[in-house]
């Protein structure tokens, strides 16, 4: 039992006290005051009173041992994280939306407005971002000639609580639309920024002040709010490199990827170009215009990272130790380890049974498949994985 003096701050950092070490140096202070025999069991008010007093006491100590914490960005959480971050002029990722493409049927010329909700099966509401015209023929039988349009939505709610794959209908009953089918998903929904991805965030930045190196254009960057990640790949070769289909790393050229969204096109080049070193050419697949302080323009280049939905069934038998909401639990496991995997990072098929078995009851996993295969996932330097839908199974043993 640590000693009073020991509470608190110290040489080696900060002391929180439980309650049953505050209450035995009140019994202990108590008896100095009354004398030895004075009665302090829980049965007698002063012993009650002793025991309150010491379950407030220990409450101002956590709250105390939260606020020393909270001068450090290695330590502090929440509101405290986010004024650490403020610091290196930067903020927490907010939530953002997923956005699906989806194809509608109906009636020849009917405008879907602007606005229009469409919903998934489990109840997910979507809008239309855009007003959009059916108009499109899908076959050359007169008699019985389709229509259809594609639009995209966008969920109402910001998070991964809108990365569905089951869109099929209308919020309100539309007469017009006769069917509606899902195409793919646009952009993933992400959850705000967790500490522990602001605290890594933080870190980068950190380690990338300066100017003219690779650390230094990855942190300013990173500042940008509502960048997820950056690499940087440099070709000091000869000869070009093939990153992807689309993107040809050039010899004696760098290539910036950035995952985040398409809108922030002009804030990410605008970073680039304050870091980047000058008379070393960029190569990317984006192409925006900056403009220096003495009104010249320069065209910087970088690549956006493309994002490859990993659809997981899973059917296995539980037990009774399984919980009623083990299916959500492994779903967050499987969330956890796909949606971390870095830009370029393989999804590894063995590894999710690893994430289903760490949930308590499940006794085995009958079936598991990865888009519809038994086999990992491979990805370009270009290209993302996310979970797609989760689908989970259970049978009682």
């Amino acid at each position: 039992m640590a000693n009073i003096e020991s509470w608190g701050i110290t040489e080696k950092g900060f002391y929180c006290p439980t309650e049953a070490e505050i209450l035995a140096e009140k019994i202990k202070y108590a008896k100095e005051l009354f004398g030895e025999d004075i009665s302090v069991s829980e049965k007698t008010p002063l012993g009650k009173l002793l025991r309150i007093d010491a379950a407030h006491e220990q409450k101002l100590f956590e709250t105390a041992e939260c606020v020393y914490y909270s001068f450090s960005p290695v330590t502090a959480t929440g509101v405290s994280l986010d004024r650490a971050l403020a610091f290196i002029r930067a903020s927490r990722n907010p939530a953002t939306s997923a956005k699906h493409l989806i194809r509608v049927y109906g009636d020849k010329d009917y405008e879907i407005k602007a606005g229009e909700l469409f919903r998934s099966r489990a109840g997910v509401v979507f809008y239309a971002t855009e007003s959009k015209v059916i108009d499109t023929p899908q076959t050359e039988d007169e008699d019985n000639m389709l229509y259809y349009t594609e639009i995209c939505v966008q969920c109402t709610t910001p998070g991964e609580f809108g990365n569905v794959s089951n869109i099929s209908d209308t919020v309100n009953v539309n007469t017009h639309i006769s069917s509606i089918q899902y195409v793919k998903q646009l952009t993933t929904g992400e959850n705000t920024e967790s500490d522990a991805a602001a605290r890594e965030r933080y870190n980068t930045i950190i380690d990338g002040m300066g100017s003219n190196t690779i650390s230094s254009i990855i942190a300013n960057v990173m500042r940008v709010n509502g960048v997820h990640a950056c690499i940087i790949k440099n070709n000091i070769t000869d000869e070009d490199i093939e990153i992807s289909e689309d993107l040809i790393l050039k010899s004696a050229t760098y290539a910036v990827i950035v995952y985040a969204d398409r809108s922030l096109a002009e804030k990410i080049a605008e970073a680039i170009f304050e870091k980047q070193p000058f008379g070393i050419l960029q190569s990317g697949l984006e192409v925006v215009t900056v403009m220096d302080v003495a009104g010249e323009y320069h065209n910087v280049k970088f690549s956006f990272v493309e994002e490859k939905a990993a659809d997981i069934t899973v059917k296995c038998t539980i037990t009774s130790e399984f919980s009623a909401d083990g299916k959500e639990q492994i779903a967050d496991n499987i969330k956890g380890y796909v949606n971390n995997l870095a830009i370029g990072r393989p999804l590894i098929y063995s590894h999710i049974f690893k994430e289903i078995h760490s949930v308590a009851g499940v006794d085995d996993v009958t079936e598991l498949t990865i888009n519809g295969a038994t086999s990992n996932i491979t990805v370009s330097d270009i290209e993302i994985i996310k979970t797609g839908e989760i689908t989970i199974t259970t049978t009682e043993v």
